[in-house]
């Protein structure tokens, strides 16, 4: 199974924390602090742009995972693509604007709005595609997993294999 959505999102993600960890790294050394802010609020802001990328990346990456997991149509596939690249234009601007702008109050704003309403927005369709799966009849990767929708033919199939080779084979992906 690919996922190409959180691949991205995950990548990109991780290049603007090291791009943030270096802009730290650029003041620390400007301003010879080695630790905390020394009094110097470009440090600072640079600290906490660093450090809310940090804390909300994970949250993000998390929900856009579980979301791709559980896709099982192109719609839901590219409402979840647009989540994520809110997620992502969000702490783009943000970490710009604690990392690199003297007083960026807006894309500061900007920022902190687009990450928490695709986090609302990731949220609800975690919630919601399953609570429609269930709703049709449906429960998604995990009822397969789990064996229950293997077909007659299937089941017979797993029935004569050997133990080595239940413990290899995968699920059949045909529906009830």
């Amino acid at each position: 199974m690919t996922l190409p959505i959180t691949t991205i999102l995950a990548s990109l993600i991780a290049l603007l924390l090291v791009r943030l960890s270096l802009r730290v790294i650029q003041l620390r050394r400007k301003n010879q602090v080695s630790l905390g802010d020394g009094g110097h609020e470009d440090l600072r802001r640079a600290i906490r742009g660093q450090a809310n990328c940090a804390e909300y990346a994970p949250v993000g990456v998390l929900l856009v995972l579980i979301a791709e997991l559980q896709s099982t149509s192109i719609v839901v596939t590219a409402i979840l693509a647009l989540l994520a690249a809110a997620f992502l234009l969000g702490r783009l601007l943000h970490g710009y604007a604690l990392g690199y702008a003297e007083k960026a109050v807006g894309p500061r704003v900007r920022g902190m709005q687009l990450t928490v309403l695709s986090i609302v927005g990731l949220a609800a369709l975690n919630l919601l595609v399953p609570a429609i799966g269930l709703l049709a009849g449906r429960t998604g990767p995990c009822r397969q997993l789990a064996g229950s929708s293997i077909s007659g033919v299937g089941r017979a199939r797993f029935a004569r294999a050997g133990p080595r080779s239940r413990r290899m084979s995968r699920p059949s992906t045909s529906t009830p």
